[in-house]
């Protein structure tokens, strides 16, 4: 909610805004700031699941939750990326990535999952093998936890796939169409240039009412 979720529809509001009075530079410097703060609480964020996951999850689940802590910082840079586009009027970048993100989520998810509990799987034969009979035994039941472990880090494994593949379709849409706004930058007549502190605040006016209401 803090790092990403309420980003795209917050930043292209903003945005929408100034492309309206024909503010390019000032909707460009928005863009350049929005990244800046998604850079910025999306670290924190990452950096705070990854080492107090255990203030949230039990013992078992730590190594789950770990593996989701760069999704997190991922989906933030998408997120401003997708309100860039949603302000200029046009929903298709951002439809597509979200196919796609959701594409590679589902296969990567099942094959990483399957994957993790094969491994799991093929550890606690081996070692019931070579183990006595009740040592196998201890030894099986541990591994049961273990593969629901190993699934579960598969499946955010999954997650975070479909996140960055999406990153680089909207980080590649935006590379193609990167000179066109640029010339549009410098075709800026109205003189008007905020500074990035007033831009910062305008984004905190924004977002806040946004993770309120959610």
């Amino acid at each position: 909610l803090l790092s990403c979720y309420s980003i795209p529809s917050a930043i292209s509001n903003v945005i929408a805004q100034k492309l309206s009075l024909k503010e390019y530079r000032n909707a460009h410097r928005i863009f350049v700031c929005s990244m800046y703060y998604v850079l910025g609480v999306g670290l924190i964020a990452s950096l705070l699941l990854y080492f107090g996951a255990g203030w949230f999850v039990e013992t078992s689940a730590i190594p789950v939750l770990r593996v989701f802590a760069p999704t997190i910082f991922l989906y933030g840079i998408l997120g401003v990326l997708r309100g860039y586009f949603q302000a200029h009027k046009s929903m298709v970048q951002t439809s597509i990535s979200q196919i796609l993100e959701q594409i590679v989520n589902a296969v990567v998810s099942i094959g990483a999952a399957w994957w993790g509990v094969q491994l799991a799987f093929g550890q606690a034969k081996e070692a019931a093998v070579k183990g006595s009979q009740e040592v196998s035994q201890g030894l099986w039941a541990y591994s049961e936890n273990t593969r629901a472990i190993y699934g579960a880090m598969g499946s955010a494994v999954g997650t975070g796939a479909g996140v960055l593949f999406a990153l680089l379709f909207m980080a590649g849409i935006y590379k193609v169409n990167r000179d066109y706004f640029h010339k549009r930058i410098q075709r800026d007549k109205t003189g008007k240039v905020d500074s990035y502190k007033d831009i910062s605040r305008t984004i905190a006016g924004v977002v806040l009412p946004f993770i309120l209401s959610t």
